[in-house]
């Protein structure tokens, strides 16, 4: 059984259809990566999988659970976290706390608890500064933890942002243009990142416009153009296309 599928997921904004009866499946465990020419319908393809848009027509589903009509909460419950292509970080607080956002369904939510600094709630909150703090250290950002995240660089910001999508524990880690305004240094380390997050059992799923990342990085790629499959299959296969080179990657990379 795949870990997320879409059966003929549609979106329609007004007389435009973003995608079109499209059909997917990601495996546990490979690194996949879906990629396209702007407009092709790869964000809103995320924004439908994550809860932030309802699909004009098809189905969604997250191990084999139905999840179509779920908020975007419970769909977190079920393992699914997601970056944006604009950071969606609290620049008043710092690399620690952004991280301890995340862990908000591992913690227990009592107001009176918390107001009367019950023994639970403590450990709780010791437990969770914790964590935080390992995985500020996973993506290698330990000394960045007490920096207000306005005073990071962008950089630094792009593995905090990956972080705290960490910190819900997730199954599934959906990946918006993770390299998008980094310089070559930067790349590198989000490479590296996201290699050690898939070793480690989280299967991700990226968008990306850098095409030597995508085919240095992804095991398995899904092309769209104008909401529509164009291809998927392996770097390889995908790079020998001639509808792929057409559309998107050029006919020198298809060479």
């Amino acid at each position: 059984m795949s870990l997320l599928e879409v059966r003929g997921l549609t979106r329609d904004f007004g007389g435009l259809r973003a995608l079109d009866d499209l059909g997917y499946a990601v495996a546990r465990g490979p690194i996949h990566a879906v990629i396209g020419p702007n407009g092709a319908g790869k964000t809103t393809l995320f924004n439908l999988i994550a809860g932030i848009y309802v699909p004009t027509a098809g189905r969604i589903l997250i191990d084999g659970q139905d999840v179509t009509a779920l908020p975007t909460w419970r769909r977190a419950r079920l393992g699914l976290a997601r970056s944006f292509q604009n950071l969606q970080l609290f620049e008043n607080m710092s690399g620690l706390d952004n991280v301890r956002t995340g862990l908000h369904r591992h913690e227990p939510a009592s107001l009176l608890g918390a107001m009367l600094a019950w023994p639970a709630i403590r450990r709780a909150e010791r437990a969770g500064r914790k964590r935080a703090e390992e995985l500020l250290a996973f993506v290698g950002l330990e000394a960045w933890a007490e920096v207000m995240a306005e005073a990071m660089p962008y950089g630094v910001l792009k593995r905090l942002e990956i972080a705290r999508a960490l910190a819900s524990e997730p199954r599934l880690l959906m990946l918006d243009e993770p390299a998008a305004g980094l310089n070559a240094t930067e790349k590198g380390e989000i490479d590296g990142l996201i290699r050690k997050v898939a070793a480690a059992g989280t299967t991700v799923v990226l968008v990306e416009h850098d095409m030597k990342l995508v085919m240095n990085l992804a095991e398995r790629i899904l092309v769209l153009d104008h909401g529509r499959r164009l291809a998927e299959g392996t770097p390889a296969e995908v790079r020998a296309d001639p509808a792929v080179a057409r559309a998107y990657l050029g006919t020198g990379h298809a060479a």
